[in-house]
């Protein structure tokens, strides 16, 4: 008996240590950080660009996208986030979502443009949807989950002011909500003021359930991404878009 309580003190350590050197190093959060102050530096030079001619929208952010991203275009009637709705409130979430791959210079990033018609009801701020781009670069992992630096990035026509303080940090009241109920599960509680506020990955595409597991599109329009296109292989999709008979109020 002593000999197997040992073994199982030895093995609860050496597990803990596992899990300890897979939390997230400083190092990489900052790495996730710098990654998307690239990505916002990149906007904002094309604001100061602009400022003088009528500003930029979301499309100007485009350009500042890495290279080698994979691109997903696809539609869901089920959401965690918030999304669009249609005027008879019928959820849908029209995205386009790009995963660049990590680098020697940047982790994995991902952006997710979302594509709510200029009639849909506003979003946290009074934005729409599609006048954002949200963005998770992963810092790394904790219990074999992937975790992210998050942020909201709001664009709407005509900006022509400097972006700022788009990254969720921690306490409440500087995060942008992705750590919500119904979203990601957060990947540091606890953390101190002004830390970034480190968000679970949720994969877009697998099975629905709970609000931490990814959600069903309901259309996949387009992908190059061999992981979705091997996730949705085996799900029961609808073939196409199919013309709705509701207008955007």
């Amino acid at each position: 008996i002593l000999g197997i309580t040992l073994a199982l003190i030895g093995a609860s350590i050496a597990l803990e240590a596992i899990l300890v050197s897979a939390y997230p190093q400083g190092v990489d959060v900052k790495k996730g950080t710098d990654a998307i102050n690239k990505f916002l530096e990149c906007i904002n030079t094309k604001i100061e660009e602009k400022k003088n001619t009528g500003g930029i929208n979301i499309s100007d952010t485009v350009a500042c996208l890495p290279g080698s991203c994979t691109v997903t275009a696809t539609m869901s009637e089920d959401s965690a986030q918030e999304a669009c709705f249609s005027v008879d409130k019928n959820c849908q979430l029209p995205r386009v979502i790009l995963k660049c791959p990590e680098s020697s210079k940047s982790p994995q990033i991902e952006f997710s443009y979302l594509l709510c018609g200029t009639g849909s009801e506003p979003r946290r701020g009074g934005e729409i949807g599609s006048n954002r781009v949200e963005v998770g670069a992963v810092a790394g992992e904790i219990n074999l989950k992937k975790v992210m630096v998050m942020a909201d990035i709001p664009v709407p026509p005509g900006t022509t002011t400097e972006i700022k303080d788009v990254i969720s940090l921690f306490p409440p009241g500087t995060d942008k909500g992705c750590n919500s109920s119904k979203c990601h599960k957060s990947g540091n509680p606890g953390a101190g003021a002004g830390t970034p506020r480190l968000s679970e990955r949720i994969e877009v595409f697998g099975t629905s359930g709970t609000p931490t597991t990814a959600r069903n599109p309901s259309f996949i329009i387009f992908t190059d991404d061999c992981e979705v296109a091997n996730k949705v292989k085996n799900i029961p999709l609808n073939k196409g878009l199919e013309p709705r008979k509701e207008k955007f109020s």
